[in-house]
């Protein structure tokens, strides 16, 4: 979900501004436990589909990491 997720959460943020900060805090939030588990400080490329969400495929995947960067910057943004 991370590349993808990266899309949808910012789509949230620009349509719905202020309203939907909990709703991409918590999304974010999830990533959380992934970052520590396997390879520190990276995420694997793929996610399952359903709960609960566990990493699949390559270990560590740039595209995914820089697209939890890239939102955490989004919501820093918008929070202020």
């Amino acid at each position: 979900m991370a590349l993808a997720g990266g899309f949808y959460l910012e789509a949230c943020l620009k349509l719905y501004k202020q309203t939907r900060l909990s709703f991409v805090e918590r999304q974010m939030a999830g990533y959380e436990d992934e970052i520590f588990n396997h390879c520190l400080g990276t995420l694997p490329e793929l996610f399952d589909g359903n709960p609960p969400f566990h990493g699949r495929g390559a270990i560590s995947f740039a595209m995914n990491v820089a697209e939890v960067l890239r939102t955490l910057e989004l919501l820093e943004k918008y929070k202020y």
